[in-house]
């Protein structure tokens, strides 16, 4: 646990998807090299699909590795 035990479950994990060494945090950083920035949905339930208005839906699993060859 990030904080002791005191904290709530959801956060210890998505604290955990993003800790360094991980292949999301690996992107995160990358989009902060690049200085163009991003905003990052991770979720497709019906609560995070009512706010989210343009842009555009990735449907693929995650993978780590480059996607051009």
């Amino acid at each position: 646990m990030v904080d002791g035990g005191t904290g709530s479950q959801p956060l210890n994990d998505a604290l955990a998807m993003i800790a360094p060494g991980t292949p999301l945090r690996e992107g995160v950083d990358r989009i902060l090299q690049a200085k163009h920035g991003a905003l990052i949905v991770i979720g497709d339930d019906p609560a995070v699909l009512s706010i989210c208005t343009g842009g555009f839906l990735l449907d693929a699993e995650y993978t780590h590795g480059p996607t051009c060859t």
